[in-house]
Formats: structure tokens, C-alpha cells, sequence
């Protein structure tokens, strides 16, 4: 959740690459900008629902385990959100999420409705050290027309 943060900053011209997580807290604080409880509320409230590869994790050593346990359901799920139209948008954050890129195209309406991006756990993929400024939330904002804030 901190690298979401800090790319909803960045994207909105308050941080940039280098701005120390601590930092970033105080700008989100100083700003207004919700605690994460509050943001998936309101992200909840507008249509926005955050999903992980794997709901469950024991270990890295487990992890493949755990993924393979929730796929039927995120299946579904892809399976059951598409039906609706018009179907949600898609953002893929990180390979094993990517992965999922078939599945999803075979029964959505607009496949712009996908976008990808690096992990937010891993910052060096989620954002862009050579770019400061760049923010994955650019994009999904311009695409969207959501405001993640």
C-alpha cells in the first residue's frame, strides 16, 4: 500500500521517485489525501475492487500453491464481472496478474480496458527511477476517468 500511495502522489504532482515513504506520509496527511481503509472504501464505492493473484499466502515456498488454490475464483469472478455491462476495467499489476490477460480478453467488451503494470511491491517496476515523475496512475486516471484520490 505505501508504493500505491506514493504513486497516487507522483501522479498528482506531490511526490516524486525519490520522496521517502515518511515523507510521502505526511504529504497524504498534510494534503487530505484518506488512509488506506478509507481509499478502498471509496475506491469500493465507485466500482473499484482491488484483487490479488493469491488471497492467501503461508510462504514463499507455498506461494505457487496458494495461487493455484484461488484461480478457479478469480476465474469466476473475471467470468461473472464481465457479464455486466459495461464490463470493469482491468489493471494488471505484476506477471502473475498479467497472466490473466487471455482469460479476461475472451469475454470483455473493450479490450482497452486493460491496463499493465509492473507489482507495487517490487517500486523499481511500479515506478520508474529514470522517470521521477512517472506514476502507473497516470494513465489509469486519463483512462478511467476516475480520480484515485
Amino acid at each position: 500500500m505505501k508504493n500505491i500511495l506514493k504513486a497516487l502522489l507522483v501522479a498528482h504532482g506531490l511526490a516524486d521517485y525519490q520522496t521517502p515513504i515518511s515523507e510521502c506520509r505526511k504529504i497524504a496527511e498534510q494534503t487530505g489525501i484518506k488512509k488506506p481503509g478509507e481509499l478502498f472504501r471509496r475506491w469500493l464505492e465507485k466500482g473499484v475492487l482491488l484483487v490479488n493473484v493469491a488471497l492467501t499466502f503461508s510462504s514463499f515456498k507455498e506461494k505457487r500453491k496458494h495461487f493455484r488454490f484461488w484461480q478457479p475464483f478469480h476465474f469466476a469472478l473475471i467470468q461473472a464481472l464481465n457479464s455486466r455491462k459495461p464490463s470493469p476495467f482491468y489493471i494488471l499489476w505484476g506477471k502473475k496478474a498479467q497472466q490473466w490477460e487471455e482469460r479476461i480478453l475472451k469475454t470483455i467488451d473493450d479490450p482497452q480496458k486493460i491496463l499493465k503494470n509492473g507489482h507495487p511491491t517490487f517500486i523499481h517496476q511500479f515506478l520508474k527511477p529514470d522517470q521521477p515523475r512517472y506514476s502507473p496512475f497516470k494513465e489509469i486516471e486519463r483512462k478511467t476517468g476516475f480520480s484515485w484520490l
